[in-house]
């Protein structure tokens, strides 16, 4: 940026997005830069650091920043959730899933099953991608993909034939992920 001029809203959400472990110097300097700023509060900044510090697996920094924000939406859950994907943080992803449960927030679309279910299955915990996916109201190809996955992970490979055979059933048509598990 050139000197007098100020990034809003909308450049700090484009750049923190394209943050990465090796340049998360400068999306802390961002941070910083929005710390006291008019932007502070904005839900749609906060929702894109969690992503960038949960990418770059800063879980202190997305536990600093879920505390500090006023609302949380289905993109904060599905952030965090995101950013507790390894079992060093499947107690927290468990607590963010039970907060998920009891709050009012509308927060039971597809896209909170999938990330509910890929952050069971990246911390291994086989049952728990099952019961997530048993008590879907909705279903698309990256839950029946990460189930059939899961099963052939853990070495339930007739199951996962079943699984496909049934996704098939439900009409869903297969796509590539499904194809190469």
């Amino acid at each position: 940026m050139q000197e007098g001029t100020f990034a809003d809203k909308i450049t700090f959400v484009t750049m923190i997005s394209i943050v990465s472990i090796d340049s998360i110097h400068d999306g802390k300097r961002m941070h910083a830069s929005i710390v006291g700023s008019a932007f502070e509060c904005d839900m749609s900044l906060a929702n894109a650091l969690l992503n960038m510090y949960g990418k770059c697996g800063l879980l202190e920094e997305v536990f600093e920043i879920l505390n500090n924000m006023l609302q949380w939406d289905m993109i904060t859950f599905i952030n965090v959730l995101s950013a507790c994907s390894h079992p060093k943080a499947l107690r927290m992803g468990k607590f963010i899933h039970g907060c998920i449960v009891d709050c009012d927030c509308k927060c039971d679309g597809i896209g909170i099953v999938n990330a509910l279910m890929s952050m069971y299955y990246k911390c291994g915990c086989f049952h728990e991608v099952c019961k997530v996916f048993e008590n879907a109201l909705e279903r698309d190809n990256v839950s029946w993909s990460i189930l059939i996955l899961a099963n052939v992970e853990y070495g339930y490979e007739e199951a996962a034939l079943c699984l496909f055979s049934e996704m098939h059933k439900t009409g869903l048509a297969s796509d590539k992920v499904v194809l190469l598990t």
